[in-house]
């Protein structure tokens, strides 16, 4: 599912626990294993606000 979620761009934290309909800790140990397998960036990328964003790698 969060994979799916960040398909088309790069999406907040906040965001994704929102459209996904789950904790905050489980959007986090799901973002710690998808970086862990190389498929989220742990450089995250920024919007124009200056949020942070979480973006898939060429691999995700």
């Amino acid at each position: 599912m969060l994979l799916a979620e960040l398909q088309d761009e790069p999406k907040r934290f906040v965001v994704l626990r929102d459209d996904l309909k789950v904790s905050s800790a489980t959007i986090r140990n799901r973002l710690k294993d998808a970086k862990d397998l190389g498929l989220v960036s742990d450089e995250p990328d920024y919007n124009d606000q200056g949020q942070k964003r979480h973006p898939l790698t060429a691999k995700g």
